[in-house]
Formats: C-alpha cells, structure tokens, sequence
C-alpha cells in the first residue's frame, strides 16, 4: 500500500476505496440506537435490515484510508439510498474527488461514493462536502 498523502493534496478525479467491511450487527444497533429503533425490519427473504443511516460515514471509511487530515469539518450530507443494507453482507464504498472550491479564503472537498453489498446490489450514493482549511 502506498503512503497515505494529505487530504490537502487531493485533487478532482483521484478515487478512493475500495473500502470493504461487515455490516455487523453491533454496527446495526449502534445506528438504530441514533435513530431510536428498539428492532430490525427483515426483506422478503427474512433477513434482517439496518437503518440505512448505517452508512452516512461510508465515505469517510473510503478517504481515511488513502488520506491524512489535520484538520477538517463535514458540512454538508446528500444520501440517495437505493436498497437496504442486510445485517451481516460485505459492503464495499467506492468513490472519487467530485470537486474541490474556495469559498471566503476556505477550502472545500467533495466526495461522490457509493456502497454495494457484495452481490452487488447497490445500497448507497452519496455527496459529502467537508471544508479542510479552517
């Protein structure tokens, strides 16, 4: 694995991920506890579905592992969920630099993922933007 470079550093177009974890069942009632659910919903075939808001933080998994940050705040969220996650698939989280700006002598990323399961299915898209010059 290469070294990681600075968050400062990134550029438009650079990817990042894949990132590829276990959609636990700790992970699943971690998110459901945020949302106030006491239990999981299951889909046609009888397993049991997270919150989809288990995968608001896939895009930071997919840049904390090429990247370092000193410094860096997130403002700004858009999740287009497509399917539900299933307790105890492999998600994988890829993406790339959507685009990067200076507003007011700040400096902001924007990162475009998406999260599949490992059969494929598409779970998540997202934009995020994070300001990394404070």
């Amino acid at each position: 694995m290469s070294p990681k470079k600075a968050l400062e550093d990134a550029q438009v177009g650079d990817s990042i991920g894949p990132h590829r974890y276990r959609l636990t069942e700790e992970l699943a009632r971690f998110a459901a506890s945020n949302v106030g659910l006491d239990e999981f919903e299951v889909d046609a075939s009888g397993s049991p579905i997270a919150p989809s808001c288990v995968t608001d933080n896939d895009y930071a998994l997919a840049w904390m592992k090429q990247y370092t940050a000193r410094e860096a705040v997130h403002t700004k969220a858009e999740h287009h969920y497509l399917n539900p996650p299933i307790i105890g698939k492999d998600l994988v989280v890829t993406g790339s630099v959507a685009d990067r700006y200076n507003k007011r002598g700040k400096d902001f990323l924007v990162f475009e993922t998406v999260t599949h399961d490992v059969d494929g299915r598409e779970i998540v898209r997202s934009r995020n933007t994070l300001l990394i010059d404070l």
